[in-house]
């Protein structure tokens, strides 16, 4: 076990839920529950007011949070035994908080806050989705309406502006709308293909780097590198649009590769010139253009997209073992050949215009 220093960005997905109405609620206990497949290596992170005991498939595995002071909340840092893993597995995480002054622990409001990573993949979290985890119809609710205020304030019928300002108690929205505000609205929901079918059609056609190249919409602030790029990349995903998606990464991407051998935090060399969050074009990559995905915790679904590529080969670092993804196309027959770690399936499919020829299956 070890322990965050506070400073550090300890969670991932996570937020601190608790019992609605109950957060100063005196002597409390609460029961929470999180399950994952996969024997592969997991760990647990977590702090809570006022205790907690943790376990794992039954078992007892350890009890926290460390003792800090009033509104410091230390987070531990779990590795998930082995021998205790199944391909099942449920976390339980008991939670009592006193809420009276004593000599222990401070007097403090309850919350949880916890989430289970495997490697950069957060298997569960606390907060993440509540509405839908815990099926609970008030915060999908207060979710459906913060959706519908965003759209009645920020969409003007053509654009999602960027802010607001207050003026004499009234919310006046801001003149500004950039390219990174539309790829938010479309990334969380606040925006879809059916409610806004001219902007998402916009969005995908005419903001490519080549038509912003051409000076199409230029009252419209261009998105940087970190993190509307990577959104435009996700909405182009949604959309099933690989080939654009490979297009567009080597627009983006390649100059930054030939001139430093790295991928920058920025669209120019200005800042971080090799920068962790660009990793993302490889996720694209891998998921759009190979066609590789993950539908389950040891199983993987191989569907090869219809791209002017004669040959192409990934090799992923897993827990397990390595995964080796290679293929060739002549015309439209393609062959891939897969090298599996052990525990893992996978399915392969292809687009209707492909014919999957030939296919091996070997282990790694």
């Amino acid at each position: 076990m070890k322990n965050d220093d506070c400073s550090s960005p300890a969670f991932r997905q996570a937020h601190p839920i608790w019992l609605s109405g109950r957060q100063t609620q005196v002597n409390i206990t609460a029961g929470f529950t999180c399950s994952f497949s996969g024997r592969s290596p997991a760990e647990l992170r977590l702090t809570a007011a006022s205790i907690y005991r943790v376990f794992l498939n039954g078992t007892f595995l350890f009890h926290g949070p460390a003792r800090s002071a009033l509104g410091d909340h230390r987070v531990d840092v779990l590795p998930l035994p082995a021998a205790l893993l199944g391909q099942e597995n449920v976390v339980a995480i008991e939670v009592v908080n006193f809420y009276v002054n004593n000599f222990y622990v401070p007097k403090q409001p309850a919350f949880l806050c916890a989430e289970v990573c495997r490697g950069d993949q957060v298997l569960c979290a606390t907060g993440r989705a509540a509405g839908a985890l815990y099926g609970d119809e008030r915060l999908l609710e207060k979710g459906r309406r913060l959706c519908q205020t965003i759209r009645a304030f920020s969409f003007d019928g053509e654009w999602f502006r960027d802010q607001a300002l207050r003026r004499d108690g009234v919310l006046i929205p801001g003149g500004e709308a950039t390219e990174v505000c539309q790829y938010y609205a479309f990334f969380f929901r606040v925006a879809d293909r059916a409610r806004h079918p001219q902007l998402y059609h916009r969005l995908l056609d005419e903001f490519s780097p080549a038509s912003r190249a051409a000076g199409a919409h230029p009252q419209i602030t261009p998105a940087n590198a970190f993190i509307g790029n990577y959104l435009r990349l996700e909405l182009l995903s949604q959309a099933g649009r690989s080939r654009q998606i490979m297009e567009e990464i080597k627009t983006f991407f390649a100059p930054m590769a030939a001139l430093t051998g790295t991928l920058w935090e920025h669209m120019g060399p200005c800042a971080s010139c090799d920068h962790g969050f660009a990793s993302h074009a490889a996720c694209s990559l891998i998921r759009d253009v190979l066609g590789l995905r993950r539908t389950g915790a040891n199983s993987l679904l191989l569907h090869i997209p219809d791209l002017p590529l004669e040959h192409c080969r990934v090799v992923l670092p897993l827990p397990e073992g390595p995964l080796e993804v290679a293929g060739r196309r002549s015309g439209s027959a393609v062959s891939p050949r897969i090298c599996l770690p052990r525990g893992y399936t996978i399915q392969i499919a292809a687009d209707p215009c492909l014919t999957v020829v030939r296919k091996e299956l070997l282990p790694c």
